[in-house]
């Protein structure tokens, strides 16, 4: 018996836009994986008579058509509009994530009994203040909904090296030599005014001022060093630091929120 497959004799498969690609790519098994869930989830919401959850299942079912189209293109065809992540328009983008979490947890509330009594939210401003008052508008919807619910905002100005910077101290004479040198070329103290590190450069002249390439440097790269910058600082020392790059406000969320949660379980 012969089975021809026309252009896919040759071991290879198009994307949308005609790109050819091999049929072990990564990508096509991308595609084809969230083909699947999303068949399973179509089975289970036919199986399922709970309103509510069905209307979450759409929602899901909705994303994961979108998450293929774009998996399965070859990026700008130029031939047609790919789908976008569709939300209900009430907030922007970080709002719209932020919420849409908050429905998870909701869910996983009443529906699985789950004792969740506080959710928090992490996200790098990258120098656009508008996230935090986004995933915030979406915190007052959801404090109206559940006033029980601690919800906590933790969002680094720029990102998060500079929380590690702001908790960084030299720990031996190799690092003070290094954080000495920087301080130097910046002609200020980077774990001090972490803040003003604004650049995304990896090459020179602007890599010195990227906060990720300044924590490499005084790290080594080493995850637990970072660790350290935050475990081992005392408290008040991050929080006279942090100032500036939304650490304090973190604490002071974490101790009015989330510390009475905690103390209340003991």
């Amino acid at each position: 018996m012969k089975i021809y497959t026309k252009t896919g004799d040759k071991g290879q498969t198009s994307l949308l836009g005609g790109k050819r690609l091999p049929k072990n790519d990564i990508r096509i098994e991308a595609y084809g994986t969230v083909d699947e869930l999303n068949s399973f989830v179509g089975v289970l919401r036919d199986n399922l008579n709970d309103i509510e959850i069905n209307a979450v299942l759409v929602q899901v079912q909705d994303r994961l058509f979108s998450i293929g189209s774009i998996l399965a293109a070859a990026g700008d065809t130029g031939k047609f509009k790919l789908p976008t992540i569709r939300s209900n328009g009430r907030f922007k983008s970080d709002g719209q994530s932020a919420n849409k979490i908050m429905t998870l947890i909701s869910f996983l509330q009443h529906k699985q009994k789950r004792d969740i009594k506080a959710v928090i939210f992490m996200r790098d401003l990258d120098s656009q203040p508008e996230r935090r008052k986004h995933i915030e508008q979406a915190r007052l919807e959801q404090m109206d909904r559940q006033p029980k619910l601690a919800i906590i905002i933790g969002t680094p100005d720029r990102m998060r090296e500079a929380w590690v910077l702001n908790g960084f101290i030299p720990s031996n004479q190799d690092e003070e030599q290094i954080l000495k040198e920087i301080t130097t070329e910046l002609t200020f103290n980077p774990c001090e005014e972490s803040h003003r590190l604004r650049s995304n450069s990896f090459t020179e002249p602007d890599r010195i001022r990227n906060p990720k390439v300044v924590v490499e440097k005084l790290t080594g790269g080493k995850m637990e060093r970072e660790q350290q910058c935050w475990e081992d600082t005392p408290l008040e020392l991050l929080r006279k630091k942090g100032v500036h790059t939304g650490l304090t406000a973190y604490i002071d969320e974490i101790e009015e929120r989330l510390i009475p949660i905690i103390g209340s379980a003991e």
